[in-house]
């Protein structure tokens, strides 16, 4: 799976290439996992699921080759069917409004039981007051196998958004 430019409306896209196996293993399950192709974090809610799936998938013991008991097998082909909506996805290459007269940079984080994230956000307006935010980049996380409280984790998200507008910034936007 990777990213495709489309430069007659200069939008970004997503390819997916489907797995036909009739048996996962967790092997093949890590594989496909890897296989996801996102370095600006556009599909971070499918990746965060991925993860905590394959997280889940650990703490079940099984082999590199065995196959995967029928619930997890299961709940791992519901993902993967889901997988090629992410194709209808187009994102604007430009992020800003042509003559740009505020820009501001805006990150958010949160967290739950299962994961943290952060994503950082340009928002832009011109003349006429005419705004669009646009999603810059996001991270996401699954949280420790060893029990962390909320608070605990909500600072991890915390950490996660500040480091990101130093690296956003660098990017001279």
């Amino acid at each position: 799976m990777g990213i495709a430019w489309l430069p007659n409306v200069d939008k970004f896209t997503f390819t997916i290439t489907e797995n036909e196996t009739d048996v996962w293993t967790k092997r093949k399950v890590l594989s496909e996992v890897a296989k996801i192709f996102d370095p600006l974090g556009w599909l971070a809610p499918t990746v965060i699921i991925s993860k905590i799936f394959l997280q889940d998938l650990w703490s079940h013991h099984l082999s590199w080759h065995e196959e995967l008991p029928n619930s997890l097998a299961r709940q791992w082909r519901t993902l993967q069917e889901q997988l090629p909506l992410l194709t209808k996805i187009k994102i604007p290459r430009c992020i800003l409004i042509p003559q740009a007269i505020d820009v501001q940079v805006h990150g958010f984080c949160d967290s739950s039981e299962k994961a943290y994230c952060a994503a950082i956000y340009i928002r832009s307006k011109d003349a006429t007051q005419t705004m669009i935010s646009r999603l810059l980049n996001s991270k996401t996380r699954v949280s420790p196998v060893k029990t962390q409280s909320l608070p605990r984790l909500e600072l991890c998200s915390r950490q996660f958004v500040t480091c990101y507008p130093s690296n956003s910034n660098s990017a001279n936007i």
